[in-house]
């Protein structure tokens, strides 16, 4: 990779999802990203939990209703206005789903990544994150998120959105549950961070510490899941 931002531009996975019900994927509740990682030789497959049950969110109770959870591939058919879509269901908590094979239903294409002229990822294909041993954050580590925001939905699932780079995102503290509380630079607006939800944080080596999962509107600061949670549900997930 040539740098920490194409990691993370190849690595993150934009999301739509949908009731379960909805089989033809025609009414999206929302978007949002994942991400694969590469996991005991495992493909494991990671968004955030209310991307999958966002019914229990609204409710504030756990229900039976789980969405289905589609990754746009970026493969469109412009003559009749289509996007391919890898639909996942069956997650496990927060939520992820550890592959039976490793493999993947079809290429899921990385557009260009370019910002004021300058590329920092050509076009090719997404990538997995090989999951090494995690190393604790310091407050010293300066780390960035990348993906899609402002996501807009036209003549059917043509998909028109922004490319979004948040950099020097800084471990404040861990809040009660033990999840990075990250400060950021200037205030959180809506609008530059809808739709990164589920997507994975780097440090400046390309280490990859966590997952997004809150940000609110006029606050400085941005709540990640550790990796290192992640991988123990997945341990645990693996047993059985």
């Amino acid at each position: 990779m040539k740098n920490v931002f194409e990691l993370s531009w190849r690595a993150t996975l934009p999301l739509m999802f949908f009731k379960r019900e909805d089989e033809t994927y025609s009414n999206p509740l929302g978007f949002g990203s994942g991400f694969f990682l590469l996991y005991r030789d495992r493909y494991v497959f990671v968004t955030a939990d209310h991307n999958t049950h966002s019914e229990d969110f609204e409710k504030g109770e756990r229900t039976s209703a789980e969405n289905t959870v589609c990754i746009i591939t970026e493969q469109v058919d412009y003559e009749n206005f289509l996007t391919a879509l890898i639909p996942i269901t069956g997650f496990c908590d927060i939520s992820f789903k550890v592959f039976e094979e490793n493999s993947i239903p079809m290429k899921i294409l990385s557009p260009r990544l370019e910002v004021g002229g300058e590329i920092l990822s050509e076009e090719g294909e997404k990538m997995l994150i090989p999951m090494k041993p995690p190393i604790p954050l310091s407050k010293d580590d300066f780390c960035l998120v990348t993906g899609l925001v402002q996501n807009d939905i036209v003549r059917s699932m043509c998909i028109e959105r922004k490319a979004a780079i948040h950099e020097d995102l800084q471990l404040k503290e861990l809040d009660r549950d033990g999840y990075y509380v990250m400060s950021y630079p200037k205030s959180v607006k809506r609008e530059e961070w809808a739709g990164l939800s589920g997507a994975p944080v780097f440090n400046d080596k390309g280490d990859c510490i966590g997952m997004i999962i809150r940000g609110a509107e006029g606050y400085d600061t941005i709540t990640v899941v550790p990796i290192h949670k992640i991988l123990k549900l997945i341990d645990v997930a693996m047993c059985f």
